[in-house]
Formats: C-alpha cells, structure tokens, sequence
C-alpha cells in the first residue's frame, strides 16, 4: 500500500465497495447473510438506496452496516 494516500485496500473492487457503495450481492457476501435476510434488515430499517452503478442500487457500507452487524 505504499504511495497511496487515503486508501486501505490494495484493490480497485473494494475501493469502490468501500467508498462509493456495495450491491446488494457484495452486501450479503460481505456480512454472511443469505439475500432475503439482508433485505429483510434493509426494509425494516428503512435503509435506501445511495445511488446506482451500473443499472443497480448501491448502499453505502458505513451506513447499513449498524443494522446488519449481530
């Protein structure tokens, strides 16, 4: 990681993941839930969407994170 400046992670996948927002996909791979309950937890805590990349909704990690972590 030398020579880069306010970046933690070696990759480019997960600088974006990182900062500019997760799938639902990398969101269930990311705190071990399986798809329905990952959903589940958004919608009953009324997480939304940040944006979308590539024609999917992304969620920014730093704020779903509260509700998904057991």
């Amino acid at each position: 990681m030398r020579g880069r400046k306010n970046e933690i992670a070696e990759d480019e996948e997960t600088n974006v993941i990182l900062y500019k927002g997760a799938n639902l996909r990398q969101l269930a791979r990311l705190f071990n839930l399986d798809h329905e309950n990952l959903k589940r937890h958004l919608v009953s805590n009324e997480c939304r969407p940040s944006g979308v990349r590539n024609g999917t909704e992304i969620y920014k990690v730093s704020e779903v994170a509260p509700f998904l972590i057991k």
